[in-house]
């Protein structure tokens, strides 16, 4: 029993000494924040010849590095080339294999589906050997010889329809094997210069005739919010001419539901009021107002009983060729509720009805997905088939507002075929197409290997980031194969990659939105409007929201707008967000001092600092976004939207609406000209004010916290228990000596 309980005792004295350190030392790392404050300036991508302001803002709006989706229509024939989300992608060895992704809208009835395929392959290569095989959903269905000739080359694949679902996988397979020195040579040995690089101009064609919606919400919704029509720009929100703060904030939360759906790079919805024609004149429209300030036409279309006891009715109907739901109530909170039904895809795609009512006992809120860490890479299992390099790429989406920490690792389950020659034959696992693991393949593994890889602590993740999982699987003495001899590889669905993260407080360009972002969802926005809106101000809003609402994956945050001075408890209160100019909103003009970039003192232009030199009549053609501390809370951030006038304010919007426009900024100011020019800067020592964590507050914080509780009690019992041992046995040893000296005695 002794020995028992002292072997009980070194054992947990060495888990506390040994594994604590460990793991707790992953909880203790602090974020470094740059200490420099000094970016140079440097131009991007300036134009070569200064163009009209109205005109950059346009082509601002819908340009950007990806090829993206675009329809056409002739007749009732609609064409919409989907591009896949892939890039550029260049694949080496003889046997090359590559996945894309592509989807088909269900109220399409598909004609025609094309395939464009635009490529470069190795000048190298061997065109009587060489050759590419198309499939879609495992099923291949063409297959083609390179053509004579360098650069790049483009071809059209008809794909069946009948293989063709909601949700499709196109695969690329194919072997690129060089020309032999030696015509009796059957084959080379692979080289670097076994390549197929496949361009991002690639995408499928569809052929289509539109169904119209139905009589339901949802019909509705799926029209909408579906890519052709988003790409189409044929969305909108519209609200009153001059509409009040809460169907401004109802109409926002409507938006920032639907924004985080869209895919496309250049199509967005639109806020706006149904006084403008241009946006009053779409297709699809979303009517956000109070049942007071609707138009006559929508008001004869809703039973105003419906609207007592602080209901909101949300009602489909069709005007002329417009598809219109009209979301209204008597009541300011009810009419926010029915916006945030709308913000709800999972209630949208449920409601059969034309019309629904939206109590105050309706649920509205979004249904939540508990993060735990663990994302599953290959959810159905993936198989790779053919001989030496063959790989398979799985895209990690975190948190909008986390960011890897130390800690992070991939488990990779996996068999592959007993043929190999295993001399040669290995795993090799990427991030981000750099590698940080391999592992030999065996022969007495190939039923059941498993590969456990630990992300480097100083690999800095995105929110969307790239796991690549790469099989050599080269055959001995490198003989062609048969159909019965085919290497193999299968990563099993167990496979998962576990990201421990952490929040990024920084304040910013290169962490925005997330910043606006806590728990999902809005973090206390407070909006400060201008006197007055208009319809770059009302662009302006649509830029800055759509892209907040792309990050947000809750509807239940909070998104306030005041169109009078905040006062000093609200502005303490808020995440700050100002658009405007000097002029026209209140607290610019009072915190203009605060900025990295301030007015004069009228308001007409920008002033040079320190970063920059501006000349009065520049100083009055720019557009600037600026990410500070709150001034009156420094735990909080405040972003302005700024220009000396409401174009400006619009031009410097375009460059905080799409995430990819905002990952070229690094700094916490922007500045750009209607010229295009565009400048990022640096003006903040320190990118946060986060207090640092004492040594307890960070094991409290520690996911591990329980095991260390748990550790430390069964220690505390094993030492109550070893104690009472050793008092018992001290109690019976004089026991057994005070019995001998009365024998002695006797």
């Amino acid at each position: 029993m002794k020995r028992l309980i002292l072997m009980m005792s070194l054992f947990v004295s060495f888990c506390c000494f040994v594994h604590l350190p460990q793991t707790f030392a992953a909880e203790t790392n602090d974020f470094s924040a740059t200490k420099s404050s000094t970016v140079p300036k440097a131009p991007l991508s300036p134009q070569e010849t200064a163009k009209q302001l109205n005109t950059y803002i346009n082509s601002a709006e819908i340009s950007n590095s990806q090829t993206d989706a675009q329809v056409t229509k002739k007749g009732h024939i609609y064409n919409f080339a989907q591009p896949f989300q892939n890039g550029n992608v260049t694949l080496s060895g003889r046997s090359v294999s590559s996945t894309m992704y592509f989807t088909r809208v269900d109220y399409w009835k598909v004609k025609k589906a094309m395939f464009n395929f635009t490529f470069q392959i190795s000048q190298l290569k061997s065109t009587e050997t060489s050759s590419l095989t198309v499939s879609v959903n495992g099923v291949k269905f063409y297959s083609f010889r390179p053509d004579k000739k360098t650069g790049l080359q483009s071809k059209k694949i008809e794909i069946p329809l009948y293989l063709i679902r909601d949700s499709n996988v196109l695969t690329i397979e194919g072997q690129i094997i060089n020309k032999p020195l030696d015509k009796s040579a059957y084959h080379l040995i692979q080289t670097p210069a076994n390549w197929l690089t496949i361009y991002q101009g690639s995408n499928i064609n569809f052929e289509y005739e539109l169904e119209q919606p139905t009589e339901q919400i949802r019909s509705f919704y799926n029209h909408y919010v579906g890519v052709d029509t988003i790409a189409n720009q044929e969305s909108a929100i519209l609200t009153p001419e001059k509409p009040t703060t809460q169907e401004l904030e109802a109409a926002t939360y409507a938006l920032c539901g639907i924004s985080r759906l869209i895919t496309t790079t250049n199509g967005r919805v639109k806020l706006n009021t149904f006084a403008n024609k241009t946006y009053a004149d779409k297709p699809y429209q979303i009517i956000v107002a109070l049942y007071q300030h609707l138009p006559a036409m929508y008001q004869k279309e809703i039973d105003a009983q419906q609207l007592s006891d602080d209901r909101a009715v949300l009602k489909f109907v069709k005007k002329d060729q417009r598809y219109v739901l009209i979301a209204t109530s008597q009541n300011k909170e009810a009419l926010i509720r029915a916006c945030r039904y709308i913000a709800n895809q999972e209630l949208m795609q449920e409601t059969a009805e034309n019309q629904k009512i939206v109590a105050p006992k309706t649920k509205t809120f979004t249904s939540e997905l508990q993060f735990n860490g663990n994302f599953p890479l290959a959810t159905s299992g993936t198989r790779l088939v053919g001989p030496n390099h063959q790989e398979q790429v799985f895209f990690v989406n975190l948190p909008r507002n986390q960011t890897n920490s130390k800690g992070s690792y991939i488990n990779l389950d996996y068999s592959y075929a007993k043929n190999l020659d295993f001399k040669t034959s290995l795993v090799t696992v990427y991030v981000n197409n750099q590698p940080i693991g391999s592992k030999d393949l065996t022969k007495d593994k190939a039923n059941a290997d498993h590969l456990r890889i630990k992300i480097p602590d100083d690999m800095n993740l995105s929110n969307a980031f790239t796991i690549k999982v790469a099989f050599d699987l080269n055959m001995k003495d490198d003989m062609p194969s048969g159909n019965n001899q085919t290497p193999w590889a299968f990563i099993h669905d167990s496979s998962k990659a576990f990201i421990q993260t952490q929040s990024n407080p920084n304040v910013l360009f290169s962490n925005y939105p997330s910043i606006f972002i806590n728990d999902r969802t809005f973090n206390r926005i407070g909006v400060q409007l201008p006197e007055k809106m208009n319809d770059d101000y009302f662009q302006t809003l649509s830029n800055v929201f759509g892209l907040i609402g792309s990050f947000a994956q809750s509807n239940v945050g909070y998104i306030t707008y005041y169109q009078k001075m905040m006062t000093t408890d609200q502005i303490q209160a808020h995440n700050l967000i100002a658009i405007g100019t000097f002029k026209d909103n209140p607290l610019i003009k009072k915190l203009n001092d605060k900025l990295y970039f301030q007015f004069n003192s009228d308001g007409h232009h920008f002033v040079s600092n320190e970063k920059l030199s501006i000349e009065t009549q520049y100083g009055s053609r720019i557009g600037v976004n600026q990410l500070l501390f709150n001034p009156y809370n420094q735990q909080r951030a405040a972003l302005f939207v700024t220009g000396a006038t409401a174009q400006d304010v619009k031009l410097a919007s375009t460059q905080i609406q799409t995430q990819a426009t905002t990952a070229m900024y690094k700094g916490d100011a922007i500045v750009i000209d209607n010229n295009g020019q565009r400048y990022d800067y640096r003006f903040k020592k320190e990118a946060n004010h986060q207090k640092k964590m004492t040594p307890m507050q960070k094991m409290t914080n520690s996911p591990y916290f329980v095991w260390y509780l748990a550790i430390v009690f069964l220690l505390i019992v094993v030492l109550i228990i070893t104690i009472i041992f050793l008092l018992m046995k001290y109690a019976t040893k004089r026991s057994t000596l005070k019995d001998k000296e009365v024998n002695v005695n006797d």
